[in-house]
């Protein structure tokens, strides 16, 4: 079966999604204002009326939503790693391991080289295409259709700053971590999968890809679950899927063909050269 850059991606982002929408119930919750009976509250702005749910600690204040607390407090630190300015360099360590993995074979094949390269070329633009695409241009097309939020809200006495935030958001922590986190760590093992199949750079890189994948998992369940509603998790991830992962997978197509070609290419070059020297020592006999 060919390999691709969405099977074991797609699969674990569709599953997670799903069951995440799932759990939500129509849940929608932003943060409450910090007081001194409540450091980390938040409150779900679907339900009208409904109260600050306290998670200060991994038991909520309402019994239903304990999970969301324990979720919160035992893992948000990851996201919020993640999603931290650092975020376009990670999505690269799988790149930069398999480089330094394969010092060798850099030294002793130029087209190895060239094809590192325009994996790295093709990881920049899919990173600098998410931050200007899917995330500015998406948020201006938002604020244009939509308007500012509104400056009144039955839930604002609780927002830091008594801000509203009524406005559909698509999932952008869900983009993120779809587009960087998993379609170019994905995409990254099946190409070292083309390139050197069961070696010890494969492998490397398949362990990290699959925890990677993991990490950005868990992000999406928590934001998908608790913080987006499933209109705006749905349309992040088809979103995610129709603008990175099916191009990815067009591109993964052509790079194959590109591998197979500068092998082809390199058979026969040596093959020439092996017949030159093999014709000079019969002349020299």
């Amino acid at each position: 079966m060919e390999s691709t850059p969405m099977a074991f991606g797609v699969l674990a982002s569709s599953m997670t999604v799903s069951f995440a929408l799932l759990v939500n119930r129509g849940h929608k919750f932003v943060t409450a204002m910090s007081t001194s009976s409540c450091q980390k509250g938040f409150i779900d702005i679907s339900a009208f009326g409904s109260e600050v749910v306290c998670c200060d600690s991994a038991v909520s204040s309402v019994k239903e939503l304990n999970e969301m607390c324990l979720i919160v407090n035992k893992f948000r630190w990851i996201e919020e790693i993640m999603v931290s300015p650092f975020a376009a360099a990670f999505p690269l360590i799988p790149l930069l391991i398999a480089a330094v993995l394969s010092q060798d074979r850099l030294r002793r094949d130029t087209d190895f080289g060239k094809r590192m390269l325009l994996r790295f070329i093709l990881y920049a633009i899919t990173i600098i295409f998410r931050i200007l695409v899917l995330y500015l241009v998406v948020n201006w097309i938002e604020k244009i259709v939509q308007g500012p939020p509104t400056e009144e809200c039955w839930y604002s006495p609780y927002r830091p700053k008594n801000r509203c935030k009524d406005n559909f958001n698509i999932g952008d922590h869900l983009v993120l971590m779809m587009v960087q986190y998993i379609a170019i760590p994905m995409f990254e093992v099946n190409a070292i999968k083309l390139e050197s199949p069961k070696t010890i750079t494969y492998f490397t890189v398949n362990f990290l890809t699959k925890i990677m994948v993991i990490l950005a998992c868990l992000n999406i369940y928590i934001s998908s679950a608790y913080f987006h509603t499933r209109a705006e998790t749905s349309l992040g991830f088809i979103l995610s899927v129709a603008t990175v992962f099916v191009p990815h997978q067009y591109v993964l197509r052509r790079y194959k063909g590109l591998v197979e070609g500068d092998r082809s290419r390199m058979a026969a070059s040596t093959h020439s050269a092996s017949e030159s020297t093999n014709g000079r020592r019969e002349k020299a006999e």
